[in-house]
Formats: structure tokens, sequence, C-alpha cells
């Protein structure tokens, strides 16, 4: 999803128009309830103040309270799974997860939300660490008001993950072999392989995966390869740049969690920077 969320209309139309430029039902309602709070918390400021403003605003909240309504509703819960931010609190509930039957499951979720965020100044890109995506931010806000449940500190962990507690995760996913699927052609997580060989080309297996609400191929790779082929980052990203050497810009490849596009390395810094187009 590329559009904010954070748009905040100034006015009926406005709201009515934004609300359409998003794709799915789920968008459309997340926009519709952010806004609705946003606007309720003014109209509560504003209770002693009359004026045709008030009005406008109770428009919006009508508005937006029936078009949730004609979308199926809001969820009865924005995250379907806990959201933990550390290493300690993630052990606090994974036996519960266990025997729910959830825990992989769970680890997957997490892993597939967690992305590095990159900060960009005079087209210099510098990875800050680790952070849960921007939807995962959002539908937490949205929880902790609905329960009263205070936000900025969850958003402060949230946003700032540490390499231990990411790197604990992918553990998860080699110590608990038995929660784990086979691997494509019963072909064992293990097994040496060499990539982009014709005769065993390992990431051919998993091309056909694809991963929802990634920005980037980079993004969508990197969970394919720690939740599935269950590489380390650094090789994850060295088996990234072997894709985008064969492709050069000029030659379609399909990268697993993606699909097809065209990759190409930077020429000024060929280690650590990929572009794609499509």
């Amino acid at each position: 999803m590329n559009k904010s969320l954070t748009f905040i209309p100034l006015n009926l139309a406005d709201f009515k128009k934004y609300t359409q430029t998003f794709r799915t039902k789920l968008e459309q309602i997340e926009y519709l309830v952010e806004n609705k709070l946003v606007v309720q918390n003014e109209l509560e400021q504003n209770k002693n103040i009359g004026g045709n403003n008030n009005a406008l605003m109770l428009e919006m909240v009508d508005y937006a309270e029936n078009e949730i309504k004609k979308l199926g509703g809001k969820p009865e819960k924005w995250i379907e799974y806990p959201l933990v931010t550390n290493v300690h609190d993630f052990n606090v509930r994974k036996e519960s997860m266990k025997d729910e039957g959830r825990l992989l499951e769970w680890v997957k979720w997490l892993l597939n939300n967690v992305e590095p965020p990159v900060e960009e100044n005079e087209g210099i890109k510098k990875d800050l660490g680790w952070s849960y995506n921007d939807r995962v931010l959002r539908q937490a806000k949205l929880d902790c008001i609905e329960q009263g449940k205070e936000y900025v500190e969850l958003k402060w962990d949230a946003s700032n993950l540490d390499d231990d507690f990411v790197d604990h995760l992918e553990r998860q996913l080699k110590t608990n072999t038995d929660l784990l699927p086979s691997p494509p052609e019963n072909k064992h997580a293990s097994v040496a392989r060499t990539p982009n060989t014709p005769e065993n080309n390992f990431i051919e297996n998993f091309e056909g995966l694809i991963v929802q609400r990634k920005q980037k191929p980079h993004t969508a790779f990197i969970v394919v390869a720690k939740t599935e082929m269950k590489m380390e980052r650094g090789e994850a990203w060295k088996e990234l740049l072997d894709l985008a050497q064969r492709s050069k810009g000029k030659e379609e490849v399909k990268v697993p969690g993606w699909g097809k596009t065209y990759l190409s390395r930077v020429r000024l810094n060929p280690q650590n920077e990929i572009l794609y187009s499509h």
C-alpha cells in the first residue's frame, strides 16, 4: 500500500474522495476508523463551542460510521497475534502459543511484518535498524485507542527492535523443527546448495511464493529467505545480489516473495544497493 492513511481530510468531500483511493476494504476501514477517531477527539475538545464547523465534523463521523457498516464492519481486534517487541516478552507468550498450535504462524507473522527502516538524505540511504512496518504500527495504535491502552511506549518499542530480538525469531524457525513444514520437493532445509545453477537451483523452489503488503522486492525476498529458505540475512542478501547480477536491469527474473521484476546493482555501491523496475 503506497498511500498514506495519515492524510486528514478537511471536509466531507475530501473524506469521501480519499477513502475511495484505497484498494482493499480493510484499508478503507482503517482509514475511516482512524479519521473518525481524530474528528471525534476534536469534537470532544470543542464540545462547548458551537458553530458550523462542529456540524460538518458530525457529518464526517456519520459518513465514516455508515461506510464502515457497508464495508462489513471493523474487526473485533486489529491485530490477530500478540505483538511483542523483545526476547523476554516473546518467551513469556511462546508456550501458550505453542499450546494453541499457533507458534509457527505467529513467528512467521512477526518476521513477515518486521523490516529495516531506511532514511534517505540527499540520495544516501541509511539503515536505521529494525521496526514493525507502518501497517502493524497503525493497527496497534487503533487497538490501543479502542481498548483504552497507552500507545506511545508501545510505538517506541515496536519502532526500535534490536538485532537480538530479530535473530531470536529467526532461530525459532530452526530450533522448533517439529513445527516446520517440509521444504518443497521434500528437500531438507539444510541441504547444501549452489544458487542459480541448472543442476541445483534452490531458489526456483520458492519462486511461486508471494509476500503480501511489501512495497519492494528486497523486503519480500528477505521474508521468504528467512522463513522458508532458513537463510541468515547476510546469505539472503548475497542471493539477491546474484539475481541482480543475472538480471542487470535487462533480463526479467522471478524474485521469491515478489514475482517478476528487473534488478540491477548500483555501480557506485554494488555490494549494498539494488535497484528494481517493473
